[in-house]
């Protein structure tokens, strides 16, 4: 009995540990990404909470956060082909930019949800994040900005949300652990 006790304990214990890790690494991978796009991991996880609701994928999100950020910084050049682009829009790419991805992002979908044409919608999207995320971004972009910030306020009332610096510390402890488990595997 103590035996298969004991066994039943560790099973448990090694159930609990892998389902730690597995969490550690979401939440390091959901800080990296937050990183490498210029977002907080709270915008991201908003961002995605939205996306999933509007049928769009984590990595389409991406992608498309990837290609916006490329259109802002080629219309840092007045004149140019992507400032002219978003002034077509309505929107000020100078001032947009300034605001960040998480805030650029809401601005532009802000500007294409106030657009009545849904081909005028279509194409200033395909336009900013590209063929392939554009198009599928339309249902997300409509919310606009009050939507956006609706959609980020749902993730953290679903607990979905990682508070403040908590996915930097995990990235960093996850990368620790990483690091520990390479000695073992040697």
């Amino acid at each position: 009995l103590r035996v298969t006790a004991g066994l039943a304990f560790w099973d448990a214990g090694k159930a609990l540990i892998r389902f730690v890790k597995e969490a550690f690494t979401s939440i390091d991978a959901l800080s990296k990404t937050a990183e490498r796009l210029g977002l907080t991991t709270e915008e991201l996880i908003g961002f995605e909470h939205a996306a999933d609701l509007a049928g769009v994928s984590a990595e389409e999100l991406s992608l498309s956060l990837t290609r916006m950020s490329r259109q802002l910084a080629e219309a840092q050049v007045v004149g140019s082909e992507a400032d002219k682009m978003f002034r077509r829009m309505g929107l000020d790419a100078q001032a947009i930019a300034a605001r960040g991805v998480g805030g650029a992002f809401v601005e532009i979908a802000e500007g294409i949800s106030r657009m009545a044409s849904p081909l005028d919608r279509a194409a200033a999207a395909i336009a900013i994040f590209g063929r392939g995320g554009g198009g599928n971004l339309i249902n997300m972009l409509m919310l606009g900005r009050r939507g956006l910030a609706e959609m980020r306020h749902e993730a953290e009332l679903l607990g979905l949300t990682v508070a403040g610096g908590a996915g930097k510390s995990i990235e960093e402890m996850n990368d620790r652990l990483t690091r520990v488990a390479a000695v073992f595997r040697g």
